[in-house]
């Protein structure tokens, strides 16, 4: 995380260093035409992507154990269930949450010269990003985590009485994405103010990982009974998304410094996943007795819309001006 709000800092800076520019906009740095050039770039951006996970979990109590939100059964080569377990008892719950990310990294683009006297550039982009996301609960009930027997209860106290049972799904964003678009820049002048308007097709790869647990624990109350019955189940899996959509980009120009012009943008898009939305993973144990197998399985879904805003500042080269190879032989 250390290193993401350094990123920024240091974005946030070379923001203001170019917008307090005395050449801002100003088009005064040794301005040319350009039309005819091919003009590589590199950019860095900070941006911000939202999307809707959810997961929905079945709770049962079977003759053979219970599982607080998922599906828990015994092996079949078990069928005698301990005197006193309960009895059956289906439901179904559901949850959702939005998985929000930050994400830094740069890109690489080419674009071509303009297409006509006043037509647009072509451009074609790549981009790597490092994502720092915060951890989300997709469902939950109880509270999942260390089983804790009061000792002061004595003997005689029901597996109620026992905290840290319950379900969870969470979901986050693993650690990079990378992307990639093609599009038109419309170049566009107003007095000394030069800006273009940038429509493009997007493309985004990005992993998420959910993790599934289940915590519970099974006591009888009468004299001789077996002793508390403990499980703990832990399962995870990754998804690989692809997604396709619209974007825009608003670019202003800022400075421009012998071969080399600085603009800043501001961009958005909305990618929709083509790739599976849904996945289904389980977890295998045995309980502390070593006496029965369960097994847990959890479901969870992203939903099908994706959506990223981002800042940044991007640096062209423009090629070697004319007379600058004179001035510096002199």
């Amino acid at each position: 995380m250390s290193r993401t709000v350094y990123s920024i800092s240091i974005l946030l800076h070379a923001l203001w260093m170019l917008t307090a520019s005395p050449g801002f906009a100003d088009g005064s740095s040794g301005r040319r035409d350009d039309d005819n050039r091919w003009i590589p770039s590199w950019s860095l951006v900070l941006g911000f992507t939202s999307q809707e996970h959810n997961a929905s979990e079945r709770s049962s109590q079977f003759p053979f154990g219970f599982a607080s939100g998922f599906e828990v059964g015994f092996q079949p080569t078990q069928p005698t269930p301990f005197p006193g377990d309960p009895a059956i008892d289906n439901r179904v719950d559901q949850g959702d949450n939005y998985l929000n990310s930050i994400h830094v990294g740069g890109s690489l683009a080419l674009e071509t010269p303009r297409l006509g006297r006043y037509g647009p550039r072509l451009f074609i982009e790549g981009e790597i990003e490092h994502v720092s996301s915060q951890t989300r609960s997709l469902t939950r009930e109880g509270r999942p985590g260390k089983l804790f027997e009061d000792p002061d209860l004595g003997a005689n106290f029901s597996d109620q009485a026992i905290t840290g049972q319950g379900a969870e799904v969470l979901s986050d964003a693993k650690d990079y994405q990378i992307g990639a678009s093609i599009g038109l820049s419309y170049p566009i002048q107003i007095g000394d103010l030069r800006f273009a308007i940038r429509p493009s097709a997007r493309y985004l790869r990005q992993k998420f990982i959910f993790r599934g647990l289940m915590v519970d624990a099974f006591r009888q109350f009468p004299p001789g009974a077996p002793p508390t019955r403990e499980i703990t189940l832990r399962g995870s899996e990754s998804l690989e998304v692809h997604a396709l959509g619209p974007g825009l980009e608003l670019e202003f120009e800022a400075v421009r410094i012998e071969s080399l012009l600085a603009s800043i943008y501001v961009s958005g898009g909305a990618y929709r996943v083509l790739s599976d939305r849904d996945l289904d993973f389980r977890a295998r144990g045995r309980d502390n007795l070593n006496q029965r197998d369960f097994q847990a399985e959890w479901t969870a879904e992203i939903e099908p819309w994706i959506y990223r805003a981002g800042v940044g500042f991007r640096v062209r080269w423009m090629g070697i001006p004319a007379g600058w190879i004179g001035r510096a032989e002199r």
